[in-house]
């Protein structure tokens, strides 16, 4: 048998980059203590990340009561990095989605809401209708910023088995803002764009669609002349406004590879 050390960590891994700007948890140790002044919050904060480098380095997986502190933490930033630990943390056990329901129903609105906005996250490697049920649960929550988040969340990532309720929700939801989000989520899972409504007399017709670039998808407001769509058909304009973004998105990603190959950024 080999007695040769294990090789250190990649600093860089999914595993070591509470931020997802490849610092550490080793950094997260020096950072909390500047940004956090809530005692307890900091002390959640400081058990989450040396919990994490133990793990990391061949220990146990993170405590859940160490993750369920973090996500009922007074501090947002805390709460979205305990989000961010989620898969790995569910995976860790032996039913990952008992104990993500666990998680769900032992944490307060903020975290649920931190929890539903990064749904499409949390449920990699869930099946279908485990991801179903979770989306169902932030869908019908009873704090309205929960509902909100989950309804954007399943737009964006166009979680098809969601449509029926979200448009049950877009219809029926006691707070206009979700049903807004929900109006909205609808559409683009149904056919790729939310018409916004707008003054019959505007010349222009505005309308959402999704953007993916590889710092992630997102909702993008655009518009269209209201003459080029009576000139070619709705469909046809938003088509070739989709196809803009698209290409400009590519723009993007190439920059963003050029620059992390070691070009300079433009001025």
């Amino acid at each position: 048998m080999s007695d040769a050390s294990p090789p250190p960590p990649d600093l860089y891994d999914e595993a070591n980059d509470p931020f997802g700007t490849g610092d550490t948890w080793e950094y997260a140790l020096d950072y909390w203590p500047t940004e956090i002044r809530n005692a307890a919050a900091l002390a959640a904060a400081l058990a989450l990340s040396r919990a994490m480098i133990a793990w990391r380095d061949g220990g146990p997986p993170a405590p859940l009561d160490i993750i369920k502190e973090a996500l009922n933490a007074s501090n947002a930033e805390l709460c979205r990095t305990a989000v961010g630990t989620l898969p790995r943390v569910i995976h860790a056990r032996e039913h990952p989605y008992d104990t993500l329901i666990s998680l769900w129903e032992s944490v307060r609105a903020p975290a649920r809401a931190a929890m539903a906005w990064r749904a499409s996250m949390i449920c990699q490697n869930l099946t279908e209708a485990e991801q179903l049920d979770f989306r169902t649960r932030g869908l019908r929550d009873r704090s309205k910023v929960v509902r909100g988040h989950a309804a954007s969340n399943a737009g964006t990532s166009l979680f098809a088995p969601a449509l029926p309720l979200l448009q049950d929700i877009a219809a029926n939801d006691p707070d206009k803002c979700v049903r807004g989000d929900a109006e909205l989520a609808r559409d683009l899972i149904d056919h790729g764009y939310h018409i916004l409504k707008d003054d019959d007399d505007s010349d222009c017709v505005s309308f959402v669609v999704l953007s993916h670039t590889c710092l992630g998808i997102g909702t993008c407001y655009v518009g269209v002349s209201r003459a080029e769509v009576d000139r070619i058909g709705l469909e046809a304009a938003i088509a070739r406004k989709k196809e803009e973004i698209d290409e400009e998105s590519r723009d993007f990603d190439r920059f963003v590879e050029s620059w992390s190959e070691g070009d300079e950024a433009p001025d």
